[in-house]
């Protein structure tokens, strides 16, 4: 019976954490929760450092930029004059890049 409230608490922080910030408590018990089902016990397991890591790999993957576009915007911001049509030239830059 225990571990039935147990999981359900675990799946109650799951779940608020979308809705407002984690609490310690809350944190404890997802950190505990994953430590415990994918963890050999009693290892020194760095879980802030893990989670860190993988919300820093997943922005990379969603937010990723590569470096040809982020020249071609700075070259845009930095010829924008008005008569020298800097939008067209500008976007000539990624397909001279990628060649």
């Amino acid at each position: 019976m225990h571990s039935f409230f147990s999981y359900m608490h675990f799946m109650g922080c799951f779940f608020r954490q979308f809705y407002r910030s984690v609490g310690k408590a809350d944190y404890l018990a997802l950190r505990n929760g994953f430590i415990t089902v994918h963890l050999v016990p009693r290892t020194k397991f760095n879980f802030q450092k893990y989670i860190k890591r993988s919300l820093e790999d997943d922005f990379k993957v969603v937010v990723g930029v590569s470096p040809v576009l982020w020249a071609s915007f700075v070259v845009f911001l930095l010829l924008n004059v008005n008569g020298w049509h800097a939008m067209f030239w500008s976007s000539l830059i990624p397909v001279v890049g990628s060649c």
